[in-house]
Formats: structure tokens, C-alpha cells, sequence
């Protein structure tokens, strides 16, 4: 991979709310390591498929040209701190089936509070521009302390490849900012660093441990320190390929002679199985086990499958879209969704799932009440936002008139103290596309109207 640094300014809108739609599959991950005694390198990891992107020909191949702009804000004074843009070039050797490309960047923060947004485009078609924000709390550890949990597809130890872009401490940790693992990939790799040993001379013991979403710890590891040394890295996997398909937790912990945790890290993955349970699981596992057979999901047709979660992809994340595509069977289609609903029951002390119930009753509304052209109203933005948030606390309808097409306004109080959400029928057919709301995480655009004006 060749990286390119230019002397750019960002977007001019700089930690701006923008669209949710999404032009590029692209996932990042962060994991922080010590830089110095007052400062963290963060590790900033990204995968990227081909798809979407200018294919550039030439006498050397095909190449596709990312560009990923990375805007740090400090929040106790706004001060950028960072407004670094990266172009980077990958061949394309195979133009009928997709690639995955993985890539590293590092970035130094002192202690302190930030607003992160990274945008990813294409150097060749500025008009497709994907954003995503996140907050970093960056702080200052006394010794002895562990980095962040690096996940892992793929670690090589012993490795002399120091070219590599993924090379530290003798090994090729190849990252996976998606922290999603598959039975065709049923072992998660892991690496951490552990400092401030050389000043402490007490034994130590550094724990490894595996939680699920029950809260149960399904897999653990122990061992001994060497104190006196500046920093050890600590390489390891543990093997999913019995689990149950969900939701994990990584903790490692430092703990001193008495027992007490000195300092602890954890990261989370998603694990996607066929399996239902296994032979080491106990008896709470085993009512796991009952009550997914009792579930409505464990009936279900591969279509029905698919059709139930295109309907709940609006409260699904990016990852978890992403995970059902790489689905191959109905039996792991039907645990995914049980599962997946299991993560949003609202009472789950009850026998019923209130929140699922609720989700299929919005559902069928939706389809009766928003339906357009040929589209299942479920699926259409108005309902969309219907089956997310329920029904609104007010709707304002506008007809057209000479000057604008027809919009409707849908105002929920109820909702970060007030938020409204404004629905543009922009051709005049019945079809009303979502403009503009004030509710974060949703499609902001403050020039809204002038998508109404009459052409």
C-alpha cells in the first residue's frame, strides 16, 4: 500500500451532522498504546471493500484510490487538533468478485476529551462522502498498566517482515476493525502490552478472560508476569468454533499479590455460529437453548428470515447489516434474529419479547399506512421512522402550493427534549422522502426547502 499525505484542508464542514446513507463498505476500529510518559498512540485500523470506487486503468493495473480524512477536536476548548487527509492506493487484481482491503494508521493524542469524525471518499468522485463520529476519552494511566485489546484475524509471530504495515514487536498482527469472527473463521486473535514493570518488583499476574452475553465466563487464561522490564506484549487466540452465536466480551485484567485489580482493558466481537448450545454450557445455557426453540424464530423459512430483518434493518447498526449478509444457512438466520431481538427486549424477566411484539405490530401499520407505488410502507422513509420511534406527538401536513411541492413535519416531544422530523414529496407522486430532522444521528440538512422548490 502507498500512502499518500497532502497538505489539504478538510471538508469545510467539520464535525457536522450529515446523510446516513452510505455510499462505501468501510469499517474502523481504534485500539491505544503508550507513546510516551505523557502522551497515546492510537492505532487506527480500517477495512474498505473495492465497491463504490472509481476503477482508474493504466499500464501497471487497476487501481482504486480511497481518501479517508481524519478531524480531531479537543472538547474542552474546540481547538482542531488534528486535520490529517490520507490518500491511499490499492490495485484491484480481480474485477469480478469484491476486495477487501485492510489499512493502519497511527495518531497521538495527549490526555484529554475529543470529538473524532473520519470521513471516507473517493479521490476521484468528491461527490460520495460517508461520515461517522465518535468521542475519545484519552487518559493517563499510572504504571504498572495495559494498552487497549487489538482484535485480530490473523497473527504471525516471529515475523521478520518489518515492511509490513501490521508488524510490532517481532509479529504481523493483522486487524479486524469489523470485530466480527464466522465459523469459517472461528478463532479470534488478540494482542495487548503491558507497561510500567521496570519500577514494580511485586508479582503480578496478567488475566485473560472470555465473557458472553449472559454474563458468563466461557473461557480464561492466566500467567505470571516477569516484572523489571519496560514493557511486554502479550499475543494470544482463543478458539470460538463451539460457542453460540452473539455478542462477547474480552476483559484482561492486571491483578497484584493480595488479589487487587490494578488496571483492566476489555474490547467486544460479535461471533456468527449455527450453534445453539454446546456440551459445556450448564443449565441456564440449556434454558438458552429451550427458549430459542420455543421462539417464533426457530420456525422460520429462509425468506421469512429475510424478510423480518429487512423490515428491522432501521434499528440494526452498520455491523449487524453486515453480519446477516455473510449468513449461509436458515438455522443461522433464525438464531441471528433471536438473538438480535433478545438484545433489545426491554423486559426480558418476561416470558413474551414486549419490544419484538411491538416492532411487528409498527410493522404492519406501517405497511397499511405509508405504502408507496409499489413499496411495502415498512420500508419506506415515513415508515421507517414510525416503526424507530413510534407515533409522532404531531403531524403538520403541507400541500403543495405554487412554490413548493407537499411536505409533511412529524414532531415528537418526547424525544431529546423535542426533535421533528420533515418528509418531501419532491415530485409530486405520493412518495415522501426523508429531508431533514433534528434528532441526532439522522439525516440532517438545514436547506431542506430548497429541495421542495418548484422546478
Amino acid at each position: 500500500m502507498k500512502k499518500i499525505l497532502l497538505v489539504l484542508l478538510m471538508f469545510t464542514a467539520v464535525l457536522t451532522a450529515q446523510s446516513s446513507k452510505k455510499f462505501f463498505n468501510f469499517e474502523y476500529d481504534m485500539t491505544p498504546f503508550r507513546y510516551d510518559s505523557a502522551s497515546i498512540r492510537y492505532e487506527f485500523y480500517y477495512s474498505v471493500a473495492d465497491t463504490g470506487f472509481v476503477h482508474t486503468y493504466s499500464e501497471k493495473g487497476i487501481f482504486i484510490y480511497p481518501r479517508i480524512d481524519i478531524a480531531i477536536v479537543r472538547t474542552a476548548d474546540s481547538i482542531l487538533v488534528m486535520n490529517q487527509p490520507y490518500i491511499v492506493r490499492y490495485t484491484i487484481l480481480d474485477t469480478n468478485r469484491t476486495q477487501i482491503f485492510l489499512g493502519k494508521f497511527d495518531i497521538k493524542l495527549d490526555p484529554g476529551k475529543y470529538k473524532m469524525q473520519v470521513a471516507i471518499g473517493d479521490y476521484y468522485d468528491s461527490a460520495k462522502v460517508d461520515y461517522y463520529h465518535t468521542t475519545l476519552d484519552v487518559k493517563k494511566k499510572t504504571p504498572p498498566f495495559i494498552s487497549g485489546i487489538e482484535l485480530a484475524s490473523k497473527l504471525i509471530t516471529g515475523s521478520k517482515n518489518n515492511k509490513s504495515n501490521f508488524y510490532k514487536n517481532c509479529m504481523e498482527v493483522y486487524p479486524n476493525p469489523r470485530a466480527t469472527f464466522y465459523e469459517k473463521m472461528p478463532v479470534v486473535f488478540y494482542y495487548t502490552e503491558i507497561y510500567g514493570l521496570e519500577d514494580y518488583h511485586k508479582p503480578l499476574k496478567f488475566r485473560i478472560k472470555l465473557t458472553n452475553s449472559l454474563g458468563k465466563v466461557v473461557w480464561k487464561k492466566e500467567s505470571p508476569l516477569n516484572t523489571g522490564k519496560n514493557a511486554v506484549a502479550d499475543p494470544g487466540f482463543i478458539r470460538l468454533k463451539n460457542f453460540m452465536s452473539g455478542k462477547y466480551d474480552i476483559t484482561a485484567d492486571l491483578v497484584d499479590e493480595t488479589g487487587k485489580i490494578l488496571d483492566e482493558e476489555n474490547k467486544d466481537f460479535y461471533y456468527v455460529s449455527s450453534v445453539v448450545a454446546d456440551s459445556n454450557y450448564n443449565i441456564n445455557d440449556a434454558l438458552v437453548k429451550h427458549n430459542f426453540l420455543a421462539s417464533p424464530f426457530a420456525i422460520l423459512s429462509g425468506p421469512e428470515c429475510d424478510a423480518i430483518f429487512k423490515s428491522s434493518k432501521c434499528l440494526a447498526s452498520e455491523d449487524e447489516i453486515w453480519q446477516y449478509s455473510q449468513l449461509d444457512s436458515t438455522k443461522q438466520k433464525e438464531v441471528f434474529l433471536y438473538s438480535f431481538w433478545q438484545k433489545r427486549d426491554e423486559n426480558p424477566s418476561t416470558p413474551e419479547n414486549e419490544t419484538y411484539e411491538q416492532f411487528k405490530e409498527r410493522v404492519k401499520y406501517a405497511d397499511k399506512r405509508f405504502k408507496e407505488y409499489k413499496k411495502r410502507g415498512s420500508l419506506t422513509d415515513r415508515g421507517i421512522v414510525y416503526i424507530k420511534y413510534g407515533e409522532p406527538s404531531k403531524i403538520i401536513r403541507k400541500q403543495n402550493d405554487y412554490y413548493n411541492q407537499p411536505y409533511q413535519i412529524w414532531y415528537y416531544y418526547n424525544i431529546e427534549g423535542g426533535v421533528e422530523f420533515i418528509f418531501g414529496d419532491q415530485n409530486g407522486l405520493g412518495m415522501y422522502r426523508l429531508l431533514h430532522s433534528t434528532k441526532r444521528g439522522e439525516r440532517h440538512d438545514p436547506n431542506w426547502m430548497d429541495r421542495l422548490k418548484v422546478r
